[in-house]
């Protein structure tokens, strides 16, 4: 498990099919800007989750 404490300039990346991720309420106050970028990847480097 890991929880960040946001910062202004803060980066974040994760692998979305190999990680489970939430947020905590932020404020409608507070200003967000996220951006969306897809890999696309052989079969065999995907993530297999453990059986």
């Amino acid at each position: 498990m890991y929880r960040h404490k946001v910062k202004g300039g803060d980066v974040m990346m994760w692998d979305n099919g190999c990680t489970m991720h939430r947020r905590d309420e932020m404020l409608l106050t507070q200003p967000r800007l996220m951006k969306r970028t897809t890999f696309r990847l052989s079969a065999s480097e995907y993530c297999v989750p453990a059986a």
